[in-house]
């Protein structure tokens, strides 16, 4: 199975603090689930960052579907990777249908808003996921 995200030789540490992590090694194939255990500030939410190419690396190379991830445009990377934090800022009461609408922002372009398709799709993936029900209900409702 060819990786869809592979690190080779990872490092990283901020400013002149020691090394988060070192020589880490890893490939992600696609559809595979990562989990990432481990004591508060060891790394994990770091390394994550790393991944996404929301923080560069101090050594290593990163792939994101065979290209060096720092290649990519962020638009490029989301169509491809997507993260959602443990706590999500939320200032506005956006519904469950809406929230997940806006992973289709990679898909469109500037000011655009989602179409039929998108809605679709977002109908089907909620369905999927047996969240119809919550569909309509406000993110910042529910735990």
């Amino acid at each position: 199975m060819t990786a869809l995200l592979s690190g080779k030789h990872l490092a990283f540490h901020y400013g002149q603090q020691p090394d988060l992590f070192t020589d880490l090694n890893l490939e992600l194939a696609r559809g595979q689930v990562l989990t990432l255990l481990g004591p508060n500030g060891i790394g994990k939410s770091t390394l994550l960052k790393c991944l996404l190419g929301l923080l560069t690396p101090t050594a290593g190379q990163l792939e994101l579907d065979g290209q060096p991830l720092a290649a990519l445009t962020p638009k490029q990377r989301a169509q491809i990777i997507a993260y959602v934090p443990q706590t999500i800022p939320v200032t506005t009461s956006l519904s469950v249908r809406d929230y997940l609408l806006t992973g289709r922002t990679p898909y469109l372009n500037f000011a655009q808003s989602p179409g039929a398709a998108d809605e679709e799709l977002a109908n089907n993936v909620l369905a999927q996921l047996h969240l119809t029900a919550l569909a309509d209900r406000a993110i910042n409702t529910l735990s």
